[in-house]
């Protein structure tokens, strides 16, 4: 059966001389792997690249087992390549993209995510880390671990004019009053308000927001403290690209 599709390379493994197998984004069937036979020299190579969104036909041949027949690429990025931060930042999205997005279900959602960061990372126009934290929360979003932005999880309070402080382990916010003895995240207004737009936006109107630099760094903190307490996994791209920033 042939499968026709797009979606992004997140990953590439090399096999023998021309060889690879790529992991890859679809909007068909969300996070993939194929073989892609003489890929790393042959016609296919750019769109069989990292981060490469390509136009592929597939080969089903059993169960979740992929073969590439034809690549065309759509878009290359190369200016990701420009600078090595936000190269690093983009090969963590793609790592984020292989621990969170669905496999063998649509991804429509994701994958448009995923294109518009890259975009918005060649561009070079917003600031970086709003794209960091973006993705990240609409990812856990998207996965189902969407953070507890309504409210105090305790007394309901809608926490419009309360000092606020987030659970980075449960995703839940309290205000001053319900939070006790934990040690918790502050959290004010600004940054709250940030999140639930991240969170419910429509999804191309998510990036339109801006921060005072204090909000930003606390909204960047709590974006990732939350997604490593939920993945419970160590990022290599992450570690690399905090050491170039």
């Amino acid at each position: 059966m042939t499968i026709l599709t797009d979606g992004i390379i997140i990953n590439e493994k090399p096999l023998k001389d021309k060889d690879k197998i790529i992991t890859v984004l679809t909007r068909e069937r969300g996070v993939i792997s194929i073989f892609a036979n003489g890929a790393k020299v042959g016609k296919h190579s750019s769109a069989t690249g990292l981060l490469a969104y390509s136009d592929l036909s597939l080969a089903s041949t059993r169960g979740d087992s992929y073969v590439l027949k034809d690549a065309v690429p759509k878009q290359i990025f190369f200016r990701l390549r420009e600078d090595l931060t936000v190269l690093s930042l983009a090969q963590y999205f793609a790592e984020l993209t292989y621990e969170l997005c669905p496999r063998e279900d649509r991804a429509d959602e994701e994958l448009s995510l995923i294109l518009n960061a890259l975009h918005l990372l060649c561009e070079g126009k917003k600031d970086i880390s709003i794209i960091k934290s973006v993705t990240e929360l609409r990812l856990l979003t998207l996965a189902g671990y969407m953070p507890a932005v309504e409210c105090c999880c305790e007394c309901g309070c809608d926490l419009e004019d309360e000092t606020l402080f987030f659970d980075v382990f449960t995703g839940e916010l309290f205000c001053e009053k319900c939070k006790g003895s934990r040690k918790l995240f502050p959290c004010s207004v600004g940054v709250l308000t940030a999140m639930r737009y991240i969170c419910l936006a429509p999804a191309n109107k998510i990036f339109s927001f801006s921060l005072s630099p204090d909000g930003l760094s606390a909204l960047s903190e709590i974006s990732e403290r939350y997604l490593k307490s939920i993945t419970r996994k160590k990022f290599k791209t992450l570690d690399f690209y905090k050491k170039m920033m």
